[in-house]
């Protein structure tokens, strides 16, 4: 029983090892371990069979899907419709609200309806019927609403043209570059969003049409030597080490700023972390913080357009922005999460932020900040008619104890972690020790969390590489101290999303599609007009596959190396 639960929630048994091309089975251990951090009860044949009634009883008893996701393509709309036999002679009225405000609507007889199939669940009998909806194919994020009598069924419309964004010419070179190693005489020992704009220049001066970035997304300021820009704490909001102090506007007039610049001590720590051969993130974080601090005290007490412009920027950013500086605060203040404050929504959390209201919103202005300087970063490469701009990075996923899985516990799944199976670059696999998401949660959530982040991703940028792509149809799950196996994510519902956002932000995505893919996905995601990662020395390592070809792929982006790789000296 316990591989009939697992089917259904998109647990794999087993899976196509990469490393040896034979079928690996999945220990019934690590399949419970899984389940369980689902939060299904498996201790016994007779749980593991209520669980699966359970499912098939929610999926039965409402009247249409929460999500529903297609391409224009796929238009008309065949709706399938869950309707107790008792309710079928009753009437039956459908709503499109789109978001351009048209509005579709009918009604309908549903005993006249073709009948699709009939299924007992918790001895009720269900009828499921379809009907056929001539909407527009009006591409966005639509309400459909279902009424059959009494009973209502709400829905999330979601339809995308059949390919993401694609310019005019798909030939175009660019300048990757990781910013954190970028030196300057101006910076203070780590590339920043002013370095960035000097590289935007110089790059579109060669001609270039991009330049690439590491992921640029928060990490763990109270951990700054925790820097791997893949070791992500949030998606959602940008790492601040990247602030340049100097170009901030109140760091002209505040005279204590420049004290604090102008300092003996100060200089010569600043040259330390200028000369440094490798990054000192510890100074650097300490160098900056110290000025930021000063900078921000003066912008509070001056009440200026600075003041009102963050405020307005807070309070369109609401309660997300809110969780992450609480988050960074409580952790700046303790160095970590403390039991009392684990819970996120807690009355003791709320007291914290009432208690230390001026700390938390410290880190809330550096959002603000470093939004504007990225932006302005944005800005440069159209201003120097760059034809696609910044390439951003989207990691795939969060650590444990990161923002984002503080602040929305219910999406993230514990217990387990992410990363990959044995392959000819690690014998024994991968564990990554990121937090999955959970795919039945983000279903459930109509994708909001998920459309946040890939929109997020988006912002001021050109392109957006997909880090593990294969995230989107399949992670492959590790519990605490077992093997792993395979779980199915939503992948046409998310690959409908990606597309769609492609399109509202013009913006090109490249999925790295490397490593242990499932059969048929890279062919899926160049029909949505996702191009491939073609990795030169990744493609150099297999003799036996014919690198020309490889080399010259269409709809691919070509690098000669990634972040996987060791760098070119140790080559």
């Amino acid at each position: 029983m316990i591989y009939e639960l697992a089917e259904k929630v998109g647990i794999l048994k087993q899976y196509k090892c990469f490393l040896t091309n034979s079928d690996h089975v999945g220990s019934k251990d690590a399949l419970k371990a899984i389940l369980k951090s689902f939060g299904f009860n498996v201790e016994s044949d007779d749980e593991i069979s209520k669980e699966i009634e359970n499912l098939e009883y929610k999926d039965l008893n409402v009247l249409v899907p929460s999500v529903i996701a297609l391409r224009t393509l796929h238009l008309p709309l065949r709706l399938r419709l869950s309707i107790k036999e008792a309710d079928l002679c009753e009437k039956g009225e459908f709503r499109v609200d789109f978001e351009s405000g048209n509005v579709f609507k009918g009604e309908f007889n549903p005993f006249n309806l073709k009948t699709v199939e009939e299924k007992i669940c918790k001895n009720q009998k269900f009828i499921i019927k379809e009907i056929i909806l001539n909407i527009d194919a009006e591409w966005g994020y639509h309400d459909l609403s279902v009424n059959v009598g009494k009973i209502n069924g709400n829905s999330r419309l979601i339809i995308a043209p059949e390919q993401g964004y694609k310019p005019d010419n798909l030939k175009h070179w660019g300048l990757p570059i990781q910013l954190y190693s970028i030196k300057s005489k101006k910076n203070w020992g780590i590339g920043d969003f002013s370095d960035l704009k000097e590289v935007i220049k110089n790059s579109a001066l060669l001609g270039a049409s991009l330049v690439g970035l590491n992921p640029m997304t928060a990490l763990k300021p109270h951990e700054p030597e925790n820097a791997s820009p893949y070791s992500v704490s949030s998606r959602l909001y940008l790492n601040t080490i990247y602030i340049d102090p100097d170009n901030i506007k109140e760091s002209q007039k505040c005279k204590e700023y420049q004290e604090y610049v102008s300092n003996k001590e100060f200089k010569a720590k600043l040259k330390q972390a200028r000369q440094s051969e490798n990054v000192d993130y510890t100074l650097v974080s300490d160098l900056k913080m110290g000025a930021l601090k000063i900078i921000y005290k003066f912008m509070m007490n001056e009440k200026g357009e600075s003041y009102d412009a963050f405020y307005k920027f807070y309070e369109q950013e609401g309660e997300t922005l809110k969780k992450l500086a609480l988050y960074q605060a409580i952790c700046a203040e303790f160095g970590f999460i403390k039991e009392e404050y684990k819970d996120s929504n807690s009355l003791k959390v709320k007291q914290y932020f009432e208690t230390n209201k001026f700390e938390v919103d410290f880190y809330a202005w550096l959002q603000w900040i470093a939004v504007f300087q990225f932006k302005e970063a944005g800005l440069q490469c159209f201003e120097n008619h760059m034809r696609i701009g910044l390439y951003q990075d989207l990691a795939v996923g969060v650590s444990h104890d990161s923002a984002e899985a503080w602040a929305n516990p219910e999406m993230f799944l514990k217990g387990v972690s992410i990363g990959s199976p044995p392959d000819d670059f690690c014998d024994d696999g991968q564990n990554w020790g990121l937090a999955p998401m959970n795919p039945l949660y983000m279903k459930e959530d109509k994708y909001q969390y998920f459309i946040k982040i890939i929109r997020q991703s988006m912002s001021e940028s050109g392109a957006l590489r997909i880090d593990h792509a294969m995230g989107l149809n399949r992670l492959f799950y590790i519990p605490d101290g077992l093997d792993g196996t395979y779980v199915n994510y939503p992948f046409d519902d998310l690959l409908t999303i990606v597309v769609l956002e492609s399109h509202r932000n013009q913006c090109v995505v490249i999925g790295e599609d490397l490593g242990n893919m499932p059969e048929g996905f890279s062919e899926a995601m160049n029909r949505s007009g996702i191009l491939s990662m073609v990795v030169g020395r990744w493609i150099m390592g297999y003799s036996e596959l014919p690198k020309v070809a490889f080399m010259d792929r269409y709809m691919s982006l070509l690098a000669f190396s990634n972040h996987d790789m060791p760098t070119l000296p140790a080559y």
